[in-house]
């Protein structure tokens, strides 16, 4: 285990050698640090988004890489490994991996905007997660700023084999969003819901495995996950669940669904828009709140 006090924050070390695991508490002081590179000189609204945007980025590409040598380890070929799509559930090309971004020396908010791009364009399902903010502003992401906060996130390696436990990744990211929404008072309820009142709520729903649940209003999406998680703690199959939802903000529903992503949920749809004047999750007229799978 490793043990977040011991170590400094403005000094990350590489956690990943033999018979050590990256802890909760290592991972949540890890990340919050990170914020610490950008306060000061933005509001917590504007770091909030390149922070979780770089901490997204070094999570899809540390367990692509770790599922390519699965692969490589099944016999298949390095190239097959690495370069065929159809081997990953979220495909990371070579000019979009995080090396790309740790050895670039200038102009690197350019370089962030054409990684998230390029990792849009070959995952459909990340359509606007990555790219609802420009980084390619000198001004509000200076090129020091932006290397200080990837060289913070080259390590430890955040793959699923080097935590202690494979769910510590969402419960971390979603200690991020509780600490960005109280710095950000007031707008933070646009996006997060106290964890207690969301648990309250889902109790009261008493979700079950087979059953769509609907989120009209979903922020970050934690009424959803939780909802994933009454169904693994009453024994049911969380897989054999449906989750949806809409949100209005943009940059909102960005976050949501690298919640979801980052809680190993791929049975997913969120959608875009004002509930209120242009709801998309309808059925027979009616908006849907859960449902039983047909």
């Amino acid at each position: 285990m490793v043990n977040s006090k011991n170590h400094s924050k403005s000094r990350p070390i590489n956690y990943t050698i033999e018979n050590q695991k990256v802890s909760f508490e290592f991972l949540k002081s890890h990340l919050w640090s990170a914020a610490d590179i950008l306060r000061g000189s933005l509001d917590a609204s504007e770091y909030r988004q390149p922070v979780m945007t770089l901490l997204f980025l070094k999570r899809l590409n540390d367990t692509f890489e770790e599922n390519a040598e699965k692969l490589i380890k099944q016999g298949k070929s390095q190239k097959e490994s690495y370069e065929n799509k159809n081997r990953h559930y979220f495909f990371v090309p070579k000019n979009a991996r995080w090396s790309v971004l740790a050895s670039t020396a200038e102009n690197i908010g350019e370089k962030i905007d054409d990684v998230c791009h390029v990792i849009e364009r070959e995952n459909r399902d990340l359509d606007g997660v990555l790219t609802n903010t420009r980084y390619n502003d000198k001004r509000k992401y200076p090129d020091d700023k932006l290397r200080a906060l990837i060289s913070h996130f080259n390590s430890p390696r955040l793959r699923n084999e080097d935590l202690e436990k494979e769910d510590i990744f969402g419960d971390a990211y979603e200690y991020l969003l509780a600490e960005f929404a109280d710095e950000t008072k007031k707008k933070g309820g646009e996006f997060f819901t106290p964890r207690e009142i969301v648990r309250l709520l889902v109790n009261l729903v008493e979700p079950k495995e087979g059953m769509k649940i609907c989120d009209p209003t979903c922020g970050s999406g934690g009424m959803l996950i939780e909802s994933k998680k009454y169904v693994e703690r009453t024994h049911g199959n969380p897989r054999n669940l449906v989750l949806e939802g809409q949100e209005s903000n943009y940059g909102n529903l960005a976050m949501c669904k690298m919640n979801m992503v980052l809680h190993n949920i791929v049975d997913f749809k969120i959608e875009y828009g004002d509930v209120l004047t242009n709801p998309k999750l309808v059925d027979g007229g009616k908006l849907k709140i859960r449902q039983s799978i047909s």
